[in-house]
C-alpha cells in the first residue's frame, strides 16, 4: 500500500517544518511535546482512508476519510491509553488534528493541555500537517511525472525485470531494486 510511506513521508515532514520555524527552541519541552503530538498525528491522518474510499464506491457518494480517520481512532481504544496516563486532554488534541487535517482554519490556536500545564497552538500544527500531507501527496505525483519524462531511458531496464517504468519510481522490493542496479553509472 503506498498509504504507509505516505504517512511516514508526511510525519517526516511535518516535523520538519514545525524545527525549521522554531530552531533551537524544538529541544525545549512545550515544543518537544508539539513535535510528538504532531508526529502521531501525521502518522495516522489517513487511516480511514480505505474505509472511506469503500464507502465512498458502495454508497456513490463522497465519504470524508478525515472524520472516519478519527473515528477509527476511538475505535482501536487510543482514547484509553491516554486516559489511563492521564493524558486524556491530549488524545482530545490529537483527534481534533486528525479529523479536522483538511479543515485548518477551525482548529483553535490556542488550546489548553491541563494533563501537562501547557497551551498548544493547535492550529498551527495543523497548518503544518495539512501543508506535509500535501507535499507528501505531490512527491508521489512527482514520480509518476517523472517517470514519464525518462520512459525512454529506463524502459528497457523496467521490461527486463518485469516492471513498468512507473513502477521503477514509485515501486518498492528486490525486483525494483535490481531494475535500478542493472543500469550503468
Amino acid at each position: 500500500s503506498k498509504l504507509i510511506p505516505h504517512l511516514l513521508t508526511t510525519a517526516g515532514l511535518a516535523v520538519a517544518k514545525y524545527v525549521s520555524i522554531h530552531g533551537d527552541l524544538a529541544s525545549k519541552p512545550i515544543h518537544k511535546l508539539s513535535m510528538a503530538l504532531l508526529r502521531l498525528a501525521a502518522l495516522v491522518h489517513d487511516i480511514g482512508k480505505p474505509y472511506a474510499w469503500v464507502r465512498t464506491y458502495r454508497s456513490g457518494k463522497p465519504v470524508n476519510h478525515a472524520s472516519i480517520s478519527a473515528e477509527l481512532l476511538d475505535r482501536l481504544g487510543i482514547a484509553k491509553i491516554f486516559e489511563e496516563q492521564g493524558f486524556a486532554d491530549l488524545y482530545e488534541a490529537l483527534r481534533e488534528l486528525v479529523e479536522k487535517h483538511h479543515d485548518v482554519d477551525s482548529l483553535p490556536q490556542t488550546y489548553a493541555i491541563k494533563s501537562v500545564g501547557v497551551d498548544l497552538d493547535l492550529r498551527l500544527l495543523g497548518v503544518l500537517l495539512h501543508e506535509a500531507d500535501r507535499d507528501s501527496s505531490n512527491i508521489d505525483r512527482l514520480g509518476r511525472f517523472f517517470a514519464e519524462l525518462v520512459t525512454d531511458v529506463v524502459k528497457d531496464y523496467a521490461d527486463r525485470h518485469g516492471l513498468t517504468v512507473e513502477e521503477m519510481f514509485v515501486g518498492t522490493g528486490l525486483s525494483v531494486w535490481r531494475a535500478w542496479l542493472s543500469m550503468p553509472i
